[in-house]
């Protein structure tokens, strides 16, 4: 008998960690590219980390919060697909939102409108294979192939890896 297409728990699995991360990759590209005065923040009474921080913060946080339903059932109707999906959602929305911090470029009011960025072609690249790395690492360890989620993986974290720059304010020599 054709059951045609089944769709199981598992397959949310994958689904919903590229939804986190790409909500937290546009949630922080708002945060860095909406600053009407980059001077005023760097003459606020707080450290540049603070602020990262709260940009950083301020877009993970409504991701998460927004993924824990969805993440919530799928613990309940199959533990294993939903330990998946929440590591998954987990490592998206973080990784998405630090190297949108990382290779920020903040932009003009006219890009902000367009949704243009002066992101390198590495960044955008980057980010699209670590968003793929892990949405398959998640995929195949939901599906049970835990064994073959781990070249993902690998390729997810060295590329995280190479994508990472230190901002000024970590570079900078403390006074």
């Amino acid at each position: 008998p054709d059951r045609g297409i089944m769709l199981t728990e598992a397959a949310f699995a994958p689904a919903l960690t590229l939804l986190a991360g790409t909500l937290a990759g546009s949630l922080t590209w708002i945060t860095v590219s909406a600053e009407d005065a980059p001077d005023l923040l760097a003459s606020a009474p707080v450290s540049a980390k603070m602020v990262d921080r709260a940009k950083f913060m301020s877009a993970v946080t409504p991701v998460l919060a927004l993924m824990a339903i969805p993440v919530v059932i799928l613990l309940v109707r199959d533990p294993w697909a939903g330990m998946w999906t929440a590591g998954g959602v987990i490592a998206s929305a973080i990784s998405a939102a630090l190297i949108g911090l990382w290779r920020r470029a903040p932009g003009t009011r006219r890009e902000f409108v367009r949704r243009r960025s002066k992101g390198t072609l590495m960044a955008g690249l980057g980010q699209a294979l670590v968003a793929m790395g892990i949405t398959a690492t998640v995929g195949l360890g939901a599906y049970d192939l835990p064994w073959m989620a781990i070249l993902p993986a690998i390729v997810a974290a060295a590329m995280l890896g190479a994508l990472y720059k230190p901002s000024a304010a970590a570079t900078e020599a403390p006074s």
